[in-house]
């Protein structure tokens, strides 16, 4: 997102997947790093209940697929 919006200045387009990055974390959906990162005391909770842990891959396909469902921006 910050290449799209600071490097390509397409804002709508960062924008989409700003959101969809958030609206997929507070699906559930999870990578090893985030859930192990909320397992040390005192760190921060991130999102809703987790979901299941997802490979780097199968984060990015979530988030793609939630790009497409909500936006109009074609080129992603």
């Amino acid at each position: 997102a910050m290449l799209l919006r600071y490097g390509l200045k397409l804002t709508e387009e960062a924008d989409a997947v700003d959101a969809a990055i958030t609206e997929t974390i507070a699906a559930g959906a999870r990578t090893i790093d985030l859930v192990a990162g909320q397992e040390r005391p005192g760190a921060p909770q991130i999102g809703g209940a987790p979901g299941p842990v997802l490979s780097c891959s199968q984060m990015a396909a979530a988030i793609t697929e939630r790009i497409h469902a909500v936006s109009s921006i074609s080129a992603l």
